[in-house]
């Protein structure tokens, strides 16, 4: 992996991980997901999911859709990699940990 800066960092790619980084990537922020198992979080172990967007949907949809749109977004996604985060110059640094 090469070292790369992003704008914004999302820990976990559930349904909140990514709603934030479709938001993010709309504003035009270069965002990194990390999830540490599975993408679609709860989302995948629910039939439904109430108040998405203001309505209840299938769950499993809502996960395999929000990948769909974060993919096209050029977000980048990293999965079961373990991080660790310091601080250097007064910036958060995250990197990949042992």
């Amino acid at each position: 992996m090469t070292n790369k800066t992003h704008d914004i960092a999302v820990i976990g790619a559930g349904p909140a991980g990514l709603t934030a980084a479709i938001y993010a990537a709309r504003g035009k922020y270069d965002i990194l997901i990390i999830e540490k198992a599975v993408v679609g979080g709860t989302a995948l172990m629910i039939d439904n999911l109430e108040n998405f967007s203001g309505q209840a949907i299938k769950a499993g949809d809502t996960a395999v859709l929000s990948v769909v749109i974060v993919l096209k977004s050029n977000v980048e996604l990293v999965i079961g990699q373990v991080w660790r985060g310091h601080s250097c110059s007064g910036s958060s640094v995250l990197e990949p940990g042992k």
